[in-house]
């Protein structure tokens, strides 16, 4: 699986789990709402403590609770997709040439700024804008480059981690390397034991 399939697949949960929640918040707001006693003045205002009375309110309370924490789920499931549409992730079939279509527009922005910035200068303003974050944001995406086209004539590295926060199968043995050595690739997301990897070596 791909890293943006796993954040669509994140997005997806997130917004599943965001729907359920608001559905049950609603239902159960809904179901408190329909009671004639919540819409008796004199009841719910009555003073003192009256079981049932905070029994309705407790249940409304979690149904508007449930909702809107659904609500910030689907936000942020929205969030999520905003963010991986716009992304160029390693892993990506067409990450190299869509680095190469970012750089270009980026070096059509730069050339907009530098006129802009020109035009002001021989008018006697100052300079309305800085090159300098389009100028890293191309260093960067030309550096991400040479290391995808290395990584194609290479093969990606290995790396190593001295304990596995995360579960998952050895890709040689099998077993879990939760909480074991492991060198793992970052981009494919496989995974071995320190053990298997060295053996196999």
């Amino acid at each position: 699986m791909t890293y943006r399939e796993r954040r669509e697949a994140r997005a997806k949960k997130l917004r599943e789990w965001g729907e359920k929640r608001i559905e049950r918040g609603a239902v159960t707001v809904q179901s408190v709402e329909s009671n004639g006693a919540w819409s008796d003045h004199a009841f719910i205002t009555q003073p003192g403590h009256i079981p049932g009375r905070q029994r309705m309110i407790d249940s409304y309370d979690r149904g508007c609770a449930n909702a809107r924490r659904g609500e910030a789920m689907v936000s942020q499931a929205e969030a999520i997709e905003a963010q991986t549409e716009a992304a160029i992730y390693d892993d990506d079939p067409d990450a190299i040439e869509r680095l190469k279509a970012r750089i270009v527009d980026l070096e059509a922005e730069r050339e907009r700024k530098k006129a802009a910035n020109a035009a002001a200068r021989k008018a006697g303003r100052e300079q309305p804008y800085s090159t300098t974050n389009v100028g890293a944001r191309i260093r960067d995406a030309k550096a991400r480059i040479e290391s995808l086209e290395r990584r194609a004539i290479q093969g990606e590295p290995w790396r190593y981690y001295n304990a596995a926060k995360r579960g998952g199968p050895c890709g040689l043995c099998g077993e879990d390397v939760e909480g074991k050595q492991i060198f793992y690739r970052k981009v494919s997301g496989e995974v071995r034991h320190y053990a298997c990897h060295c053996a196999q070596k």
